[in-house]
């Protein structure tokens, strides 16, 4: 059996320029990549497929890899942020200022980016439609031509209980009229919530029920009641991410409920009833809950966008979150239905960039000067841009050589 013969290469400080020079040939050229019988455009939207797509050997193989990992991960914190390391990495820049824009010059801004021109016309009327205050998803379907729809209704970031999801096999609900009962903390046992699944089975009520989180028995029970149609409370938890640290406050502002909270002595025996919200035409699946209701939550929102104006410099992941918190209590979800053709998937991802970059321009900016040339870019995206090319740089730096193929 042969073995794969390897070499001991030194690495230099320069290993990098070679996969950087074709970066940067993106932000003035968009390039074209071919995948079997079909050929597509990549402009800098796509800086992320594009590198994944550079055929590379010995050190700039390894090159490329960590270079991918880094734009991975920039752009899992923040879609678009991926689009300025390369950039940032091979040129100085300086920062003049951080301000905000209107409404109007954050859609301008963000159209100056974008290539696909298909893209570009989809995403100016979405945002004609809804302006900055809603919230916008964007899906494929087989359809005969591209199509924006609006729904009205309240999107909550609420999760799944998994063992529930697992055991009833299926992750998507839709409930005409539901209870909302929310549980400051979580149940710890099944006889704990005795009462409550008692009067749910008499008055044979569809409920959700939210809480931190579910003990396996509490999920097995309410699963196997729910797969019998004896039971129809569906478990949903709050506060299992960054995310959706405080949507349990927000659906019970939609629902007019009243939460039981053991910090303030409540238990769950309680007569539970007291302390049920309200919500109808109920939606459920992975990105959470989505539902309407006839009660005014313009005090709950206020008070969220009062919170917002005192956010300081440098609180951009606070002030993203609370913008996500509002953009679901607009009342208003716009959804962006793509006709399914040979280049689809590059259209959803430039849409989803394009979102996330008009999102973040909206709240606050950078004035960088690169090469004498002035960039606006969000703020929150060029400070994760300049977090991870700066640790792209000390990934490189603490290499001190490759063990390739010879």
């Amino acid at each position: 059996m042969n073995k794969i013969k390897r070499s001991w290469v030194k690495h230099s400080p320069s290993d990098y320029l070679n996969i950087m020079k074709l970066c940067l040939e993106l932000y003035e050229t968009p390039k074209i990549i071919s995948d079997k019988n079909n050929s597509y455009v990549l402009s800098k939207l796509n800086m992320l497929r594009y590198v994944c797509n550079l055929n590379a050997v010995g050190k700039d193989l390894c090159m490329r890899n960590i270079l991918i990992d880094c734009l991975h991960n920039a752009h899992n914190r923040c879609p678009g942020s991926e689009i300025w390391i390369p950039k940032m990495l091979m040129n100085d820049y300086e920062v003049q200022s951080n301000y905000r824009v209107s409404s109007k010059e954050s859609l301008e801004y963000t159209l100056e980016i974008m290539h696909n021109s298909r893209a570009k016309r989809i995403f100016k009327s979405a945002i004609g439609l809804l302006g900055s205050s809603g919230k916008i998803i964007v899906e494929d379907f087989k359809i005969n031509r591209d199509a924006i729809e609006i729904r009205t209704g309240y999107k909550v970031n609420l999760s799944h209980d998994s063992r529930f999801i697992e055991m009833v096999g299926k992750s998507s609900f839709y409930l005409d009229n539901a209870h909302i009962l929310v549980i400051e903390g979580a149940p710890s046992s099944v006889s704990e919530l005795n009462k409550i699944l008692e009067k749910a089975h008499k008055d044979n009520i569809q409920m959700i029920l939210v809480a931190r989180s579910f003990p396996e028995e509490v999920s097995a029970t309410l699963a196997t009641n729910w797969l019998k149609n004896k039971l129809s409370i569906i478990p949903m938890i709050y506060g299992n991410f960054l995310e959706n640290i405080n949507s349990h406050a927000d659906i019970l502002a939609i629902s007019a409920g009243i939460p039981i909270s053991k910090a303030l002595g409540d238990t769950l025996n309680i007569d539970s009833e007291e302390r049920f919200g309200h919500i109808y035409n109920v939606h459920i699946d992975n990105s959470g809950l989505m539902c309407h209701t006839n009660n005014n939550i313009d005090n709950h929102v206020n008070n969220l966008k009062l919170k917002v104006k005192e956010f300081k410099p440098g609180e951009e992941d606070k002030n993203i979150l609370y913008h996500e918190r509002i953009s679901g209590l607009t009342n208003n979800l716009l959804s962006i239905k793509l006709k399914q053709t040979k280049d689809v998937f590059l259209v959803k991802e430039e849409l989803n960039i394009a979102i996330s970059y008009y999102n973040n321009m909206c709240y606050m900016n950078s004035d960088i000067i690169i090469n004498n040339r002035k960039h606006v870019i969000p703020k929150n995206m060029f400070d994760i841009a300049l977090e991870i090319s700066k640790s792209f740089i000390e990934s490189v730096n603490s290499i001190g050589g490759f063990l390739i193929k010879a």
